[in-house]
């Protein structure tokens, strides 16, 4: 009895693979076809979206606030500056230190748990500290405790958002970062009124009420009610074929090898240039010779497979390369946490991204910090330094928007955004010592129009950066990828703060030596990265021309 021919679908035909980010990934192909959103999960996606803007607003509007508090704690505790440097770079290093942590705390308790402990340990720590007797009092809440709340909320935001925004709408990603953006033009300057007002103690202390409005955000979504709906329609999310198809695949698979030859047989009737191109198999070496004089006939041969033994192979094997991990495991089925170290340490992109990811992000945090002061120590006060800073933090709406809009046009690859963004921030920061004494703060348009330029070339790879590790691993090893990326970038944090803090007070309060290091540092540590993405973009191009000459001749042939 003749097996029943099973007409495939051409996948480059009627399905479209998602590729945002431009690594692409077997998972994020999807029906060009997708069933329209109710009215209710509408509502709930606008929901979802908005508090992931208000906690990304909390997290770092607080961290651009510390640019402001470093110039209030130096004037506190004069006789402490390397305590000060400590306890104002010890918040963004534990913030991203912790990750790992918070990535592990995720996989565990979800979404909802991670996030209402972030926000009550950054709404804690914050406010605690306006009771600070010391130094290190304000050293533990303020930099310890809301270190790890803000890594808590970071963490527990990012993926609780990815999971809702699906493979086709992470552009949008962007988006929910500029909440960020938007604490950063709200805050410092926020803060240096409430301080003049308040003091700096008072300030923490309404700080700390408005952080904790970040809790009934966590609770809008849990990632574990949404990943038990997946694992249900779990064949739906694992290829792109309808559920007739993906029955007619597995009969076709669970033939014998007899029944898989009659079965082609009957197949190539359906597919007569696929049958013209394996009739030709045996000789096409020597037919496209002018085409391969570099590569051997086996390999040609091997490059024009019949269409059946493609297709058949299509749930049972995963190639790995260098720069993506295939889950090559049932989604339903759990992946043990050495699995998941392993599929992160092996994969040699990955770690060089976390290399350049750490340099660029030790500086930046770095440069964030001592912007306030270095301002004014160019003539201006604190409250203008903190508008200066403040309105320099609008670039950062700008680059989200735009990276927004190139992701979703599909105009560039989110790594060369982001290296080409970096490479020109760190360029721009050696041009910083170059900014004039300012008087008032209407001296003080060179000032305002070069942190705009940093602020959205620092935005533009900021947006991108996380939609990189997105792409590098799916959903169940993307908690731990972000949580290894904090931590290896947070532990430098403060000792490059804590470097350079000593470097620009061994030169009587001059940053110009520390900028220029830093600027260099970001540039140095980018370009390994461009390159290698450059190279593996013109194999990838030679590749594919060689690819389609070689089916050209074979057609003629």
């Amino acid at each position: 009895m003749e097996a029943e021919a099973i007409p495939l679908r051409n996948p480059t035909s009627e399905v479209e693979c998602q590729n945002v980010g431009n690594i692409s990934k077997t998972m994020n192909c999807q029906e060009k076809t997708k069933p329209p959103l109710s009215i209710g999960q509408k509502v709930e996606l606008v929901f979802v979206v908005f508090s992931g803007f208000v906690i990304n607003f909390m997290v770092f509007g607080f961290a651009a606030s510390l640019s402001v508090y470093f110039v209030k704690y130096k004037r506190a505790f004069p006789m402490h500056y390397e305590m000060v440097l400590l306890t104002i770079f010890l918040q963004t290093g534990v913030f991203s230190t912790v990750g790992m942590l918070a990535g592990m705390f995720l996989h565990k308790f979800g979404v909802r748990a991670t996030a209402v402990s972030g926000s009550v340990l950054l709404s804690l720590g914050v406010g605690a500290s306006c009771f600070a007797p010391n130094i290190i009092f304000l050293m533990c809440f303020f930099g310890i405790v809301s270190g790890v709340g803000s890594s808590f909320l970071f963490c527990s935001m990012n993926v609780g958002v990815a999971s809702y925004l699906e493979n086709s709408g992470r552009h949008l990603m962007p988006l929910v970062d500029m909440g960020g953006s938007a604490g950063g033009v709200v805050c410092p300057p926020l803060i240096s009124y409430l301080i003049d007002f308040y003091g700096w103690r008072g300030s923490l202390l309404i700080f700390a009420a408005i952080a904790l409005n970040s809790l009934p955000c966590g609770l809008m979504y849990s990632i574990k009610n949404r990943m038990d709906n997946n694992d249900k329609n779990s064949k739906q999310r694992q290829d792109s074929y309808g559920e007739k198809d993906i029955d007619n695949i597995y009969k076709l698979l669970s033939t014998d090898i007899e029944e898989a030859g009659k079965a082609d047989s009957c197949y190539v009737e359906h597919n007569s240039e696929q049958l013209l191109l394996q009739s030709n198999n045996s000789h096409c070496a020597e037919e496209t010779g002018d085409l391969a004089r570099n590569d051997t006939s086996s390999d040609h041969c091997l490059a024009t497979k019949p269409a059946i033994d493609d297709s058949s192979s299509l749930n049972r094997e995963h190639s790995k390369t260098n720069d993506q991990v295939e889950d090559t495991e049932n989604t339903t089925s759990e992946i043990s946490p050495k699995a998941l170290f392993l599929s992160i340490f092996s994969n040699k992109g990955f770690l060089l991204f976390v290399l350049t990811m750490t340099v660029v992000v030790s500086s930046e945090l770095t440069l964030s910090a001592m912007t306030s002061d270095f301002f004014v120590s160019k003539g201006t006060t604190r409250s203008e330094a903190a508008q200066i800073y403040g309105i320099g933090f609008t670039g950062e709406i700008i680059a989200h928007i735009s990276s927004t809009w190139m992701l979703y046009k599909n105009k560039t690859l989110s790594l060369l955004i982001f290296c080409t963004s970096a490479i020109l921030s760190g360029a721009l920061v050696t041009i910083y010592p170059s900014i004039p004494t300012m008087t008032s703060l209407s001296s003080a348009g060179s000032a305002i129009f070069l942190t705009m330029c940093e602020m959205t070339a620092h935005g533009h790879y900021q947006a991108v950066c996380i939609l990189v590790i997105l792409e590098f691993f799916d959903e169940k090893r993307y908690p731990f990828a972000i949580g290894f990326t904090m931590t290896v970038s947070g532990i430098f944090v403060p000792i490059f703060g804590y470097i350079f803090g000593i470097i620009t007070q061994y030169n009587n309060n001059d940053y110009t030596v520390s900028f220029y290091l830093l600027g260099s540092l970001i540039v140095i540590f980018t370009l390994p990265t461009f390159i290698r993405f450059l190279v593996k973009r013109e194999k990838s191009k030679r590749k594919e021309t060689h690819q389609k000459n070689l089916e050209v001749n074979l057609k003629d042939s």
